[in-house]
């Protein structure tokens, strides 16, 4: 796959060079939070994984290529972001196994019926919680 980076995003690589992800050079960027949660995380095989608020996608491509989940979904209200998300998806060969949702997590109830997920995650950007603050 060709992947084209605009001026305003950086092409990085993770866990021993296998994940590829794009992300902007400002404004939201991971960080290691993402990283400890994805060690912290337990997923058996076969089962179905939602991110909310899910960035450039980082936990899902994590731990898709960490364990034998069955599916996750990334949601993200923010539209570029979840474009961002989708993007790093393709670029790792994971269209199988997540999918990138752009919507308000607060609305999954019609979207979703109860139980779809065996395992919910959220990551929220702490430093912007510590500044509104």
């Amino acid at each position: 796959m060709i992947v084209t980076i605009s001026s305003d995003e950086t092409l990085d690589t993770f866990s021993r060079k296998s994940i590829k992800v794009l992300q902007k050079k400002t404004g939201y960027r991971f960080s290691i939070d993402a990283v400890l949660l994805s060690q912290f995380v337990r997923i058996r095989n076969n089962e179905r994984v939602i991110d909310l608020g899910t960035g450039c996608g980082i936990l899902p491509l994590l731990l898709c290529h960490d364990s034998k989940a069955h599916s996750f979904v990334g949601v993200e209200i923010q539209k570029g972001l979840a474009e961002l998300a989708k993007r790093n998806v393709q670029l790792n060969h994971f269209q199988d196994r997540i999918s990138i949702l752009q919507n308000d997590f607060r609305k999954l109830k019609s979207i979703f019926p109860p139980e779809s997920f065996h395992v919910v995650l959220s990551n929220p950007p702490i430093e912007n919680i510590v500044q509104a603050e």
